[in-house]
């Protein structure tokens, strides 16, 4: 089940961060009204795609982490490795 709801919060997330950074890149300007008006464009642009880059990567550490989580967990009703009992003593 968690790797199902992990499945849906990635997919999620991975449509919501391609639309922003796609929203927020600059491709077409236009025709500048100021020589000054293309460089704020891209500079307000760079922030907001850098931020997108840094959600992606908490995304990713956070994923890691969780997935390690559940790969080095014990099962429920999974009994402990038994024992391996010693060996007779040997013939002096």
């Amino acid at each position: 089940m968690v790797h199902k709801v992990m499945a849906v919060l990635r997919t999620a997330f991975l449509a919501f961060i391609l639309y922003y950074t796609i929203k927020n890149t600059p491709i077409l300007f236009g025709l500048p009204s100021d020589i000054n008006e293309p460089y704020k464009i891209c500079k307000d642009s760079y922030e907001m795609v850098k931020s997108a880059t840094w959600i992606a990567i908490a995304w990713i550490v956070f994923e890691t982490v969780v997935g390690w989580l559940l790969v080095t967990r014990r099962p429920k009703g999974a009994a402990k490795p038994a024992a391996v009992p010693a060996p007779p003593p040997g013939a002096p």
